[in-house]
This record gives structure tokens, sequence and C-alpha cells, in this order.
């Protein structure tokens, strides 16, 4: 009996060591060089000509402004230049800068945009939108507020000036140095699409999705008219228990309200088409701007409705930014979506050290 137990005892360890390294690596931050920075092992790009070594896209790694991928802008296709990791990083920074071929007619002295995507196991998460800066110090860093898992960076070109190459002379990831997943509280609910009501339709100037970029510069809005509902929705994919929900208009300058807001935003809890009237937001202006309301109890929702209730001058009646952060309760935790994985290994460790305790056991009988 001594022998089987210790047998037991054996084939378990083995197999769990297995199963605890695996969780260790969950943690990694990857493959990062001298100075933070997530290696690249592949540069693929879309949407350009092919010019050859004038414009590979090895080109966006050498930190010469003067060398480049690209071709001329085309607004029809989508041309984008993606970095792929070594290996799977957690991310905070984006750079990227463009090439530098003199001034521009822009007055902000920029090229155009690039909006900036992060994919991790084919989940696409958008970071954020950066300006095309030119000049021999030309740049642009996105840093995040949160740090995301990913495996690659897509830089998509949005909008381009002038005559000159659409392109990326030079981009660069910045890895989270602790390594460690954002805790709970930080987590935004995922959001499948925006919607909004009662705004006139301006396209892209004014197009629902601009809530979803945390660019301040870009919202959903019109003139303010009290006579109908001028709305905001956040669809979520799926049922989530919320805890938080943040909101920003944009920056416009200075306001004659005494507390510095544009007006209020009143907001609603929608579950299964009801909906649950749960607090209300100033319409915070400046540039680091916002509010956040906080929830005494979660609420499960599948989408949150943001209602302008009042306004302040002239100016559009608008939402720049929202998210929504689901209750810590629901958290994953400690190891995030490997737990489920982790469990599985578990479960196959311990069945595989029964069966060659099973096995053993025929064979002492046999002999």
């Amino acid at each position: 009996m001594k022998k089987i137990v210790a047998l037991f005892l054996a084939v378990m360890t083995v197999l769990c060591i297995g199963t605890f390294t695996a969780f260790a690596k969950s943690d990694s931050i990857g493959a990062t060089d001298s100075n933070g920075r997530v290696v690249i092992s592949s540069v693929t790009t879309a949407g350009f000509l092919n010019f050859g070594e004038i414009n590979a896209p090895e080109n966006v790694l050498d930190m010469d402004q003067s060398t480049v991928t690209g071709s001329s802008y085309n607004a029809g296709v989508q041309q984008s230049v993606t970095l792929h990791f070594a290996e799977p990083a957690l991310i905070c920074e984006v750079f990227v800068q463009c090439k530098d071929e003199g001034g521009t007619t822009n007055e902000d002295n920029s090229r155009g945009t690039y909006t900036i995507y992060a994919y991790n196991g084919g989940v696409e998460t958008k970071l954020g939108v950066m300006k095309a800066r030119t000049g021999t110090d030309g740049g642009e860093t996105l840093k995040l507020d949160t740090p995301v898992e990913a495996d690659s960076v897509m830089i998509v070109i949005t909008s381009w000036e002038g005559t000159n190459w659409a392109c990326v002379a030079d981009a660069y990831v910045v890895a989270e140095s602790n390594g460690k997943p954002p805790v709970a509280e930080e987590k935004r609910v995922t959001v499948d699409h925006a919607e909004s009501s009662g705004f006139l339709n301006f396209g892209t100037v004014n197009d629902p999705a601009n809530i979803l970029d945390m660019d301040q510069n870009t919202c959903t809005g019109s003139t303010f008219n009290a006579e109908v509902e001028q709305s905001v929705t956040l669809v979520f994919k799926e049922k989530t228990a919320i805890e938080k929900v943040f909101v920003q208009c944009k920056d416009e300058g200075t306001t004659t309200n005494a507390d510095g807001t544009r007006g209020t935003y009143r907001l609603y809890a929608i579950l299964d088409g009801k909906q649950t009237e749960i607090g209300e937001l100033k319409a915070v202006t400046g540039t680091d701007g916002g509010d956040t309301l906080s929830l005494a109890n979660p609420v499960e929702a599948d989408a949150i409705k943001i209602v302008i209730t009042s306004w302040q001058g002239n100016l559009w009646a608008n939402v720049a930014d929202a998210y929504a952060v689901p209750a810590s309760g629901e958290m994953p935790p400690q190891g995030g979506e490997n737990t489920g994985f982790l469990i599985l290994l578990a479960v196959v460790a311990f069945s595989g050290a029964a069966l060659t305790v099973l096995k053993y056991l025929k064979y002492e009988k046999k002999y």
C-alpha cells in the first residue's frame, strides 16, 4: 500500500509541476529589449503599393525617420502597418512617427491621423487615435490608462494631408514593467457598438463610434434641443454587472458655469429593454475632464444610456468619451482567462495519476 501511495504522489507531483508552470507563465510581460520595448518578430502591411526596399515593412523598425513604409493615400482601402510580437505582452505605450518631409498646411503641424488597435488571440481592442507627426523630432506616444495584453498592434492610417506618401516611418511598443494584468476595477466592459438619438447627422464628425476612442477631440452630438431626448447608448457585447460609469464631454475651453461644467448627463442602465435610472453626472470639460458615477450596488445591464438633460452655451451638446466598469465580483480569479485551462490540466493530471495507479495494481495482482 505504501508503494501505491508513493507512486500516486510522485505522478501527481510531476503533472502538477507542469500545471503550475503554465500558470506562472501567464503573468509574463513577453520578450522585451533593454529599453523595455516589445521584441517584434515581423511586420506586415496592407493597402500600399509595393516598391520593394523603398517601402519595405521592416523600415518601421530601424528608428530612421528618412525610411518608411507607405504609398499614396487611398481612403478606399485600409492602409495599415501591423507589428507582430515575438511573444504576447502586456503593453502600456505605442510610439509612431511619420517621415520628415517639411512643414504641412495643418494647423497642428501633422500629416494626418493613425488609429491604433491591439490584438490578442484575434480579439481586437481599439486603443486610441494619434497624430501623424512630421519634423526631425516628430512622433507621438499613445499612453494607455490601463495596460492591455496583446500579441500584435495595428496602425491604421485614417486620414492624410498633402500629396506626399501616407506612411509610417518608425514605431515601437512599450511593455508594462511589472508584467501583471490591470487590477479588476480598471477593467472596462466590452462594448459591441454605440448608438445616438436626437442629434443632427454630420457623418463621421459626430459618429456615435467617436465616444469609444478615448479621444476628447472627437465626439457625438449637435446643438442642444430640450424638446427631444438627446442621448448616447453603449450596447455591451453581453450582460454585465457594472459598478462605475465614466463620461466626458469635448474639450472646448472654459465655460460660464461656476463649477466649470457644460451641463448634466442622466444615466440609465438598460436590461432586456427596461430602463433604470442610476444617477447623474456633470458634463465636465477641460483636457483632463470627465466624471465618474460610482454605484453603491452593482447593476446588471446589457447597455448604458447617457441622456443630456441640460447644456450651457451655444457649443454642441455632446459626449466625447464613455465607458463602464464591471463589478469587481465579476472579475476572473488570479490567472484570468487561463483559469479554465488550468482547471482542465488539473483534472487531466488527476485522471492520469489514477490510471497509472490502476495499471500498477493490475500488474501487482498479475505477478
